[in-house]
């Protein structure tokens, strides 16, 4: 985890599969698979690293509050890379 110029960032999941995440849809009563929408729904920037093994996706959390009245970024403004 690291803090930067407004920015919290965040490690959140390992796997040793080298394949891009992707979200999935998910049916009310699946058990999984919600994860990533989530990331994607609450971040203002994500994306994933290649490790050794593996990879591991990353999260960016705004640590600025918006003035009162101001609306959130619509979804287009978040960025998604692969570093």
């Amino acid at each position: 985890m690291g803090h930067v110029c407004g920015e919290l960032r965040v490690l959140c999941v390992s796997d040793g599969s080298s394949e891009p995440p992707r979200r999935t849809d998910v049916g009310s009563e699946d058990e999984h698979g919600r994860g990533l929408t989530l990331v994607d729904a609450l971040a203002a920037r994500w994306g994933f690293e290649h490790g050794p093994v593996g990879k591991t996706v990353w999260f960016e959390l705004s640590t600025d509050t918006a003035p009162e009245g101001d609306e959130a970024a619509p979804e287009d403004d978040r960025e998604y890379e692969a570093e």
